[in-house]
Order: structure tokens, then C-alpha cells, then sequence
């Protein structure tokens, strides 16, 4: 299936978050995590040096990656490189993730894709709070909230044709069991098993083993459950040097010389009031009918191979209401809704798909060239598509 250039926008914020797998064999230890500062021991981790070896099972099919993975902390975010090992169609494949842009390399048709970074990628630390709300969850028998941007975000779902409404219930935490302890990487981990709490269009469930040391992530096993589709995805770390004294040059590639260079332009611009964002937009920008506890949050320009223009609100609560606007040369999907999972609704008299995972409440509608969408947290099903209809195909 053809899916237009700006479906990737809209769907990168709404899948973020992780499953879960069959268990290993646990070693005997305490029912409850030590109590350690886990932000803290991440957060002095300096580089890393390993073989990640990952794994996405769907339908009988297995397809299986080794790569040699580098990794450094620095004050600006992480900065990581991965040469893909096998297999052999894929061997030689670089992903430099730097301070200001992102290169990948695909070595069987010698072409570089550079794109540059809206935003810092995340720093350890941040990662670092979100592993410890999950130690937190086993400790006190509480849950924990999906991941958020930058926090070990799961591969590319894809999306298949479907014309199976899926039941509107979000996510609304996952519950947290402690597993014990276990040898991963001849080094000894802590770990979880995050179980969601309501279901959703996409299941999202985790076992996760985290480093005793450092806490971070040697092991990952989960479930993705996406319309009548299942997926196995497994992640874990061999050769593992933490620490391992890095030289800055490590993260330094340049392709062959004669690799074909293509940018990807995704300049971003944000904005503090509506009027500053109506008078900067090369559009006209979104203004919905939103409830009347949400206020104006920050508003976004992006420009490059398509334009996008996007407000977001937030309520007292920290939930958040945002309303995208996405123009493009061409269509080629047509102007329906760009992708075919979810429930079939009508906003403004266009067709439109409605679906749920464990953050958010999406829904999406095409009028000619521009496709609309709204994203939000905390909104049921009613009222997402009130805010939708009030910004219609204007």
C-alpha cells in the first residue's frame, strides 16, 4: 500500500510504546527491586560498545539483524552508530544519529539519506526517569505510563488494509511485575513485565531487562498486537563493554564517494501564541472548537518535502489536544484518510479513520491535497471527533 509522505508525521507521536514475550528461567533474589537511584546510574553511563541482535516474527515469517551498536552520552543528547552485520541484503547499512542530523545509509543501493534533527535527541537522563518510574511500579505495586518520545521507541509497525472497527478503549497504564534476576550479556539484570491495563487497537506489552548497574536496557521481548496481526519482537545486547573508552572519531562516517546524498528537509519552527503561528504559517493554521479547560500549548511550523502546520493544547491535567494540518504537491493516496486501520468515521463529510493505541486517540481526514488529523490524550471518542469537525477542511 502507497502511504503519502506525511502519514509518518502522524503516526511516529502515536505508537510509542513496547510489548511483551514468553519468560526465561529467573534466578532466586528478592520479590522487590533494590532501591536504587536508577536516573542516577544511568545517567553516569559514558559510552557503550556492543552487538545488538534483534528479531520481528509476524505470520511464520522471522526476519533477524545483527548490528554493531556504539553509543555515547554527551551534553547535547546521545550519539549513536550501527552498522547492520547481517543479514547479507542489509550488511554494510550505517544509521549515524548526530548533535544535528540523522544519515542513514543503505549499502546495496549506495545511497545516503541525511535528515536533520527538530529536536535533541534525548538525553540518558530522561531515559534514565523513565526506568525509574518502571523499578517504582514493581517497588509499590503501581503503574506506569506508555513510554514518551525518545524512550526506547518500538520498530515500524506496518499498516495493513482492514475494515475492522477496533474498540475505542486507550491504554491507561501498564501494570508492573518485578521478575527476579538473570544473566544477560555475562552481566546481571533486574527484570520487569509491563502488562497493559485496558486493551487497545494497538497492544502494547513488555518484558524488559535492565542492567544492574547502569539500568540500561539489555533485553527487551514483547507482543505488538496491531488489527488481526501479531508481532514478536525481541531485542538483546552481546559483547557488552560499558564504558569502553570511545574515541570522539567514533561516531564520525563519511559515505563513498560516489554514494548518491539526498536531504530530507524537516525544518521546525515554534511559536509561543496563535497569532505569532497564524502570522508565520504558509498556510492558514488549524483553529478548533477545543474543550474549554484546554489552553494554547505551542504551535509548530514544519516545512521541507511537505508542510505541516500543528497547534497543541493542554489541559491542568497535562492532557493534550493536537490538531495537525499537512499540505503536500501531490496526493497519490487520494484525499481519503492515508492508511486503513481503525474504525471507519465522517468528519465534515470526508471519510476518516479513527484509532486508538496506548497513548493517544487519533483521527484522520483527507480534503484534495491537505490531510487534517487530531491527536489526544484525554479525550474519548465523542469528543475528539467534535474537535475534528470543527476544523473540518478549512
Amino acid at each position: 500500500m502507497n502511504r503519502p509522505p506525511w502519514l509518518p508525521l502522524a503516526l511516529a507521536a502515536l505508537v510509542a510504546a513496547s510489548g511483551c514475550a514468553a519468560l526465561p528461567a529467573l534466578d532466586a533474589g528478592p520479590s522487590v527491586p533494590p532501591d536504587d537511584d536508577v536516573s542516577a546510574a544511568l545517567g553516569d553511563l559514558e559510552t557503550l560498545s556492543a552487538t545488538q541482535v534483534s528479531s520481528v516474527e509476524s505470520n511464520g515469517t522471522t526476519n533477524r539483524t545483527r548490528t554493531a551498536l556504539r553509543l555515547a552520552a554527551r551534553e547535547d543528547g546521545v550519539r549513536q552508530f550501527n552498522r547492520v552485520l547481517e543479514p547479507e541484503a542489509q550488511t554494510g547499512d550505517v544509521t549515524v544519529v548526530g548533535a544535528e542530523t540523522t544519515v542513514l545509509y543503505d549499502a546495496s543501493e549506495n545511497e545516503v539519506t541525511r535528515i536533520p534533527q527538530t529536536e535533541d535527541s534525548a538525553a540518558l537522563g530522561d531515559r534514565g526517569d523513565y526506568y525509574a518510574s518502571i523499578v517504582a511500579a514493581a517497588r509499590n505495586d503501581s503503574t506506569v505510563s506508555a513510554p514518551g518520545e525518545g524512550v526506547s521507541p518500538l520498530p515500524v509497525v506496518p499498516v495493513a488494509p482492514s475494515s475492522q472497527a477496533v474498540e475505542a478503549e486507550a491504554i491507561e497504564g501498564y501494570e508492573v511485575a518485578y521478575l527476579g534476576t538473570e544473566r544477560v550479556a555475562d552481566r546481571t539484570a533486574h527484570g520487569f513485565q509491563m502488562t497493559a491495563v485496558t486493551d487497545a487497537a494497538v497492544g502494547l506489552n513488555r518484558t524488559l531487562w535492565l542492567d544492574a548497574e547502569y539500568y540500561y536496557p539489555l533485553r527487551s521481548e514483547q507482543t505488538v498486537a496491531f488489527d488481526d496481526r501479531t508481532y514478536e519482537i525481541s531485542t538483546h545486547l552481546e559483547d557488552v563493554t560499558f564504558d569502553a573508552g570511545l574515541s570522539p572519531d567514533a561516531f564520525d562516517w563519511t559515505p563513498p564517494a560516489n554514494a548518491t546524498v539526498d536531504t530530507v528537509g524537516f525544518d521546525t519552527e515554534r511559536f509561543e501564541s496563535e497569532a505569532a503561528l497564524a502570522a508565520a504559517a504558509p498556510v492558514s493554521a488549524p483553529s478548533p472548537d477545543v474543550p474549554e479547560e484546554y489552553a494554547f500549548e505551542s504551535g509548530r511550523v514544519t516545512g521541507g518535502n511537505v508542510t505541516q502546520v500543528a497547534v497543541e493544547y493542554a489541559d491542568a491535567d497535562g492532557e493534550t489536544v493536537t490538531v495537525s494540518k499537512v499540505v503536500t504537491d501531490h496526493n497519490e493516496s487520494g484525499a481519503g484518510p492515508g492508511f486503513d486501520a481503525g474504525e471507519n468515521v465522517t468528519v465534515a463529510g470526508q471519510d476518516a479513520r479513527y484509532l486508538v493505541t496506548g497513548q493517544s486517540a487519533l483521527v484522520t481526514w483527507g480534503c484534495g491535497d491537505v490531510q487534517y488529523s487530531v491527536m489526544a490524550t484525554g479525550l474519548d471518542r465523542e469528543g475528539l471527533l467534535a474537535v475534528a469537525e470543527s476544523v473540518a477542511c478549512r
